[in-house]
């Protein structure tokens, strides 16, 4: 799981423009990324405890190895990327019924407390993301 922290995410090449349509979508400036793209969106809950900043994400069937976690500090937003691969994308086959979503996901959340960042910390279990966010 690749975890990146930076102050200012679009002077990183090739994510300037992510967190660009993260900071738009926040600001209702143009269609959700869900509509834009047809990326799944995976179900959230976010809690607050004493100390930290609960972050859950559902990504059933998704390797840990394919999930990165971006945090820009400047607008407080986090985003998690990562794929959900079709198990039977390599077969001949004739598909009957198909409820489930397969392909890239992406999930912004914009959070409201100050963080640390530096000691983020984040495990996969079960298809549940979890992620802890030290309160600053």
């Amino acid at each position: 799981m690749l975890i990146i922290r930076k102050q200012c995410v679009q002077s990183m090449k090739g994510e300037g423009e992510c967190v660009q349509r993260m900071v738009n979508e926040f600001m209702h400036m143009g269609p959700p990324l869900s509509m834009r793209d047809l990326r799944m969106v995976p179900k959230s809950d976010i809690y607050e405890t004493p100390d930290a900043i609960l972050v859950f994400l559902e990504l059933p069937g998704v390797e840990e190895s394919e999930i990165q976690i971006v945090f820009d500090t400047e607008h407080s937003i986090m985003a998690v990327y990562g794929c959900r691969e079709n198990p039977m994308s390599d077969v001949p086959k004739r598909i009957l019924q198909k409820e489930t979503v397969t392909g890239p996901l992406e999930k912004m959340l914009k959070i409201h407390v100050p963080v640390d960042t530096d000691n983020l910390c984040a495990t996969l279990h079960n298809g549940i993301l979890k992620i802890s966010l030290p309160k600053a």
